[in-house]
């Protein structure tokens, strides 16, 4: 495989794949393929709305779905997630708002 050189940057230089060779023939390993004990899958369900308040979430269907194990909201991770705030190394004092790891009271 050729070196790339990226003297000028990134955007538009070829990059060095080294592990390209095993997905190109499909022995690749990918999260799917990751089977441990007692795993469980994730999902969210996002607002078909751009903005929107929330003024309830009824998760007894989804409870009632076999394999289901809990149904976490945004009011449950605000009980034990403070919000994160980021900041950017590039801007001196620049910090972002306070952000939350799912919505609480609104989508936006």
């Amino acid at each position: 495989m050729r070196e790339a050189k990226l003297e000028g940057g990134a955007v538009g230089a070829p990059l060095p794949r080294p592990d390209a060779r095993r997905f190109v023939y499909g022995q690749g390993r990918y999260t799917d393929d990751i089977a441990l004990p007692r795993m469980v899958h994730l999902a969210f369900v996002r607002s078909p709305h751009a903005h929107a308040g929330i003024a309830g979430i009824d998760a007894s269907a989804a409870l009632d779905r076999p394999g289901v194990v809990r149904v976490v909201t945004g009011a449950d991770l605000a009980a034990v997630c403070a919000p994160m705030v980021s900041v950017h190394g590039a801007r001196a004092g620049h910090k972002s708002a306070p952000q939350r790891a799912l919505a609480v009271d609104a989508v936006y």
